[in-house]
Formats: structure tokens, sequence, C-alpha cells
């Protein structure tokens, strides 16, 4: 193991000392993989290309973080500025390495969407978003190697699965009631903490060796790491119950048309991000973010607010103001193809 560890600290090394003209575009790609860039971004699949693949990006994506945080407190593996003081952490993180979040997420919604949609540019663009990704993590000194290739590994993967299943699964959620759909979602939604639970329970005596700590700080002072913490769940899981609560909800009521004019478009995106940002971040300064019962609920009921918004207060406001209209067809995107669906009206 110390023989694999120093290789993989020998090539981060190498690639840090390709020279800080790089700092800025790793600081770049590692941001397409950050939380607040699929807050600001993923919204306008939904609103704007295709409801219906807006909706399955999200819940893959909620689907791929749950997984990997899952999978980072079962292997509790460090990070390289973790383990030497010779790696410089350019970024600050407070969870265990493997497997990379980033080259995961990024592998999974890159891979889903091309395989989806079928087009080659988007191929294209997925693959050297991937590889320049995961590139970033190694150089900022918060992933190995070894990291970066179990992320895409596994994110891929479960692109292929959630692609699969999705398809076979469609024609039984569609028979299903809204009141069903509502109670699948928080189902699905309570599944996460409980598993979230279970692998606390299973990590329990997991200790972090003092020297991580040292190191960790010497990149940063002022760095409290907490691999452990339960907000990261609570977020996924408040954000998935909203998510498709609201999706179950709009598609019953008969959806609505994306398609639009630039200044609907342009419309669409300011009030909905508007609405994200009020509530995100909003609510944010005003909720206690504390580690207990009253926190996480609030968390809880925060994100699922923004889930709610994504996937169905957006819309009614687009409705109201004339920025989309529902209509006896829509759009949507299936099996990789764009084709014509009555609704529910």
């Amino acid at each position: 193991m110390d023989a694999i560890h120093d290789l993989e600290i020998a090539v981060v090394h190498f690639i840090q000392s390709l020279g800080p003209w790089m700092m800025a575009p790793m600081r770049f790609f590692t941001f397409l993989g950050e939380e607040e860039f699929f807050v600001l971004v993923m919204p306008v699949l939904f609103w704007c290309v295709s409801p219906g693949l807006g909706l399955r990006v999200g819940m893959l994506l909620m689907i791929s973080n749950s997984v990997n945080a899952y999978l980072k407190m079962l292997f509790h593996t460090a990070r390289p500025y973790w383990l030497t003081s010779q790696i410089r952490g350019w970024v600050t993180e407070t969870s265990f390495g493997f497997p990379s979040n980033h080259a995961q997420s990024a592998a999974c919604i890159w891979g889903f969407m091309a395989a989806s949609l079928r087009r080659r540019w988007i191929w294209g663009i997925g693959l050297i978003l991937i590889v320049l990704i995961g590139l970033s993590r190694i150089y900022l000194g918060v992933h190995f190697l070894s990291d970066v290739l179990g992320g895409w590994i596994i994110g891929a993967l479960l692109a292929w699965i959630f692609y699969r299943v999705e398809i076979t699964l469609r024609p039984w959620m569609e028979r299903r009631s809204l009141t069903e759909l509502v109670g699948l979602a928080f189902a699905v939604s309570a599944l996460f903490l409980a598993l979230s639970a279970l692998v606390l329970a299973v990590t329990a005596s997991v200790e972090i060796p003092a020297f991580w700590l040292e190191n960790a700080r010497f990149s940063n002072p002022e760095q409290v790491m907490d691999p452990f913490s339960l907000t990261g769940m609570v977020t996924r899981a408040g954000t998935w119950f909203g998510l498709a609560a609201g999706a179950a909800w709009l598609w019953r009521s008969g959806g609505f048309d994306p398609r639009g004019s630039g200044l609907q478009y342009l419309g669409r995106y300011l009030l909905g991000i508007a609405g994200v940002a009020l509530l995100w971040y909003g609510l944010g300064q005003v909720f206690p973010r504390t580690e207990d019962w009253l926190g996480y609920g609030l968390r809880f009921l925060r994100y699922g607010l923004v889930g709610l918004w994504v996937s169905a207060l957006a819309p009614a406001l687009f409705f109201r103001f004339g920025l989309a209209r529902r209509k006896g067809k829509e759009l949507t995107v299936y099996s990789g193809q764009l084709t014509e669906k009555k609704s529910c009206e």
C-alpha cells in the first residue's frame, strides 16, 4: 500500500509541477463539477430544453452524489494533501477521497445526456469535460489518479443502470396517481437517509489519523475535517423529494411546452434563478445550520423547496406571466429521440 501511495503522490506532484499557469483553468473545470454550478445551470434543461430530460438528470445527480457519499465513508481513504505536506491542497475538501465525486458526476451526467440525446457533438463535449474535470482534481491536490478513475467507472455504470431502469419503469410510473407518485418520492428520500444512517453505523469505529489532520491544516489552517457529516445527505434527500413531487404534479396537470422565443427563454431563466437564489441562499442565511434535528429538518425543508420550485412553482409562474404555455402536446426526450406525446390535460 505504501508503494502505491508513493507512486500516486509522485503523479500528483508531477502534475502540480507543470506550473501555476494551470491554476485558473483547473479551478474553472473543477467548478463545473460543483453543487453551485449544477444549481445555476442544470435547471435550464428543465425550463428551456426538455422537462423530462431535466428531471431525469436532476434525479440521477441526486442518486450519483448519494452513492458517492456512501462509498467515501465505506472506503474512508485520504486525499493526497492529507497524506503528505509535499502536496498542496489548492481547494478545501472535508470528505474522504475515494471515489472522486467530481469525476463520477461528470461521467454520470454527461454520459447519460449523450446516451439520451444521441448527438455526436454532445459525446465530444462530454468526453472533453469528463477528462478535464478529473485532471483538475488531481492538479488541485484533492484526488489521486485512482480516485478519478474509480469515479469515472462508477459514474458510467450508474448512468447505464439508470438509463436502462428508467425505460423499464416509465410505463409503470405513468399508471400511478399523483398521491402515489408523491408518496413514492418521499419514500425514496427516506431511503436515502436510512442508507446514510446504516453507513454511519457501519463506519462508527473509523478514526481519522492525526497526521491527516495536521497535513490538511498545513494547506488550510482553518480547515475543519468532517467526513461523516449528515448535511449533504439531508440536502440530497430534500432536493429529491421536492423535485420528484413537483414534477409529478406538473406532469399530472399537463406539463408545459419548453419551446419559446429568446425573450421567453431569458425570462424563464431570470425568474427561475431568482427563485432558486431566494430559497437556496436566502433561507440558508435565515435557517440555522446546526448539526441537530432542527437544523437537519430545516435543511430538508429548504432544499425540498428548491426542488419544488424548479419542477413546479417556477413553471406555474411561467404560465402566469406568459413565459410558457400548456398545450395538448408537449415535446419530451425519451430513448434519445425528440417525440411528441399527448399530455394528460
